[in-house]
């Protein structure tokens, strides 16, 4: 079931990037240690990062889009010129003579007035007006679910931490115990069945440990998303996070 679960995550990922699966594959086949999320979490996160969103750059495209539209709708108002005019290259040569003279020239503008369009008009100025408030909107309520995402985001790897340090300190602690309880059997003075209850309270906090590890990883992973952080592979690797309150 594992490895099947890594074969559809490589199909997935491969898709997403548009690379054939066999060389995901074999990165993901070698194997290696849970990656730990190593970075601080210091400082906020600037609001221009939320710009690199697809979805807010596409809401964002559709308001400019829409408030461009306003002006359209209104310089159709105006009145209209139209220059317009035709030179004929027609010459009159006389016989024996060269050259000759310019006999077809005609040249006019041309003036609309809207006069009678006025009103249908000014009716499509307010719906691009409308429409162009929509859009603002739908940027608006874009921009504050990215904000919500990001401030969920940040507040679940905050708690991760703080979860897999008192992870920590718990396997340390139940190491602890079974190395006393190993000393007290070799002694006599305790059973072993301590012993092994001990080792199992050892590898029940490093199976909560591991969790907590991947779960802050995936936590990880979800704010970078949430703030529009791309995937570059043939960019430099850099260990320090996007620094986040």
């Amino acid at each position: 079931g594992l490895e099947t679960n890594i074969r559809v995550a490589a199909h997935h990922i491969a898709t997403l990037l548009g690379q054939p699966a066999g060389s995901l594959l074999g990165d993901l086949l070698k194997g290696a240690p849970q990656p730990i999320f190593r970075g601080g979490i210091t400082s906020g996160i600037p609001a221009d990062l939320i710009r690199n969103r697809p979805d807010v750059r596409v809401a964002e495209r559709n308001l400019a889009a829409a408030t461009a539209n306003i002006g359209v709708a209104i310089s159709q108002l105006y009145p209209t010129i139209t220059l317009s005019g035709s030179i004929s290259p027609t010459y009159v040569k006389p016989a024996g003579f060269s050259g000759g003279s310019l006999t077809t020239w005609s040249f006019g503008p041309t003036l609309t007035l809207p006069i009678f369009d006025g009103g249908r008009l000014r009716a499509n100025v307010d719906i691009a007006k409308s429409d162009a408030k929509t859009q603002y909107l739908t940027w608006k309520q874009t921009v504050l679910e990215a904000v919500e995402e990001v401030e969920n985001a940040l507040s679940a790897v905050r708690r991760d931490a703080q979860t897999v340090e008192a992870l920590r300190a718990q396997v340390k602690t139940t190491q602890e115990t079974l190395e006393l309880s190993t000393a007290s059997y070799k002694d006599g003075a305790s059973s072993l069945l301590d012993v092994l209850d001990a080792q199992r309270q050892v590898s029940l906090a490093q199976a909560s440990l591991a969790a907590a590890i991947q779960q802050m990883a995936t936590d990880y992973v979800s704010l970078n998303v949430a703030i529009g952080g791309g995937y570059n592979p043939g960019a430099p690797r850099t260990t320090a996070p996007p620094k986040a309150s």
